[in-house]
C-alpha cells in the first residue's frame, strides 16, 4: 500500500471534520492575451489527456502515459499516475453546502477562512509524521480555494513511506474538493514531476452542478 496516500486520505478527511507555487496557470496563455484580459480557450497541453467526472462536475487534464492510479480511500473519485508513486486525484468529501445555481456556495470565503494549518497539524495517523509547510489562499476551478503543501515522514523503508503532499481544496454544493498530487521523496522536486502537476492544477475546471 502507498503509505503517502493513505495518510493523505486521513489528513484531508480530518480536515473537513476540524475546519468545518506549483500552479502555473499563466503559462497556458501569452502575456498579451493575459493583458488585454480576454478570455481565449487555451489548447489542451501536448501529449495529455483528460479525466471527466460527471456526476460531480469537474475535469482535468494529466499526462496521457499516465494510468489508472490507487483509490485507497473511500472518498478518492478519480486517480491517475505513474508506477513509481507519483499521482494526482480528486477526493470528495460529501456535505451538502447552500450554494447558487453554478454550484459555488454562497458563503465559500467565509467557509475557506475556517481551513487553517493546525486543522491538519492535529491529524493523527500511526507510525507517520505530517507537518503543513504551507497553507495559502487561491483560486481552483475558477472559485477561491486553498493550497497546502504537506510533508509527510513516515518511518524508515521505502521511498513512498515519505514525500510530499500537493494539493487545492475548495467546496462546492455538494461538499469539500480536493485535488491533491503526490510524490516520494526523491521526485517531488523534479522538473517534469512539477510540469506534470501544474499541468493537472491548471486545467482542474468545474463543468456543471
Amino acid at each position: 500500500m502507498n503509505k503517502v496516500l493513505e495518510i493523505g486520505a486521513y489528513v484531508l478527511a480530518s480536515a473537513v471534520a476540524l475546519g468545518g507555487g506549483f500552479v502555473a496557470a499563466d503559462a497556458l496563455f501569452s502575456s498579451s492575451e493575459a493583458a488585454a484580459g480576454v478570455e481565449i480557450p487555451a489548447p489542451p497541453p501536448p501529449n495529455t489527456a483528460e479525466i471527466r467526472n460527471a456526476r460531480y462536475g469537474f475535469s482535468f487534464r494529466y499526462p496521457q502515459d499516465w494510468g489508472q492510479g490507487p483509490r485507497y480511500h473511500q472518498s478518492v473519485r478519480e486517480s491517475v499516475g505513474r508506477r513509481d508513486g507519483v499521482f494526482c486525484y480528486v477526493s470528495v468529501m460529501e456535505k451538502p453546502v447552500a450554494s447558487d445555481a453554478s454550484g459555488k456556495p454562497q458563503d465559500l470565503r467565509r467557509h475557506m477562512a475556517g481551513l487553517r494549518s493546525e486543522h491538519f497539524e492535529r491529524v493523527f495517523v500511526p507510525g507517520a509524521k505530517t507537518k503543513v509547510e504551507s497553507l495559502e489562499k487561491t483560486t481552483l476551478g475558477g472559485q477561491e480555494a486553498r493550497r497546502f503543501v504537506i510533508d509527510v515522514k513516515a518511518g524508515a523503508g521505502a521511498a513512498l513511506r515519505r514525500g510530499k503532499l500537493i494539493g487545492y481544496a475548495t467546496l462546492r454544493h455538494f461538499g469539500a474538493v480536493f485535488l491533491v498530487c503526490v510524490a516520494p521523496e526523491g521526485l517531488h522536486e523534479d522538473a517534469g514531476v512539477r510540469k506534470d502537476f501544474a499541468t493537472a492544477f491548471a486545467t482542474f475546471a468545474f463543468t456543471g452542478r
